[in-house]
């Protein structure tokens, strides 16, 4: 039962693995509808057209996942400097 019981585990494992993928991409394509819907209504600027004052904008609103977004498009920056980086901004406001 050893080399069933590894195999049934391996394909456990990756049909856990393949639901988890599959979360994240519909994740990930709901918030990309979010955006262009927020870009369409002029909220947010057209891409590549971000400037921090866009960063502070969605921070004076509340939405630091947008402002970390921008950040990393103005920037080019990974999202975990992004978030730190906004992070920052929004204790030098206070």
């Amino acid at each position: 039962m050893g080399l069933v019981g590894a195999i049934i585990g391996f394909v456990v494992g990756i049909a856990v693995i393949a639901v988890a993928v599959w979360i994240l991409e519909a994740a990930m394509k709901r918030e990309e509808r979010r955006v262009d819907r927020l870009r369409e209504q002029g909220v947010l600027p057209a891409e590549g057209a971000a400037s921090m004052a866009d960063v502070d904008a969605q921070l004076a609103r509340g939405e630091r996942a947008l402002a970390a977004r921008l950040y990393v498009e103005i920037h080019g920056t990974s999202l975990m400097v992004a978030r730190r980086e906004v992070a920052r901004l929004e204790r030098s406001r206070r």
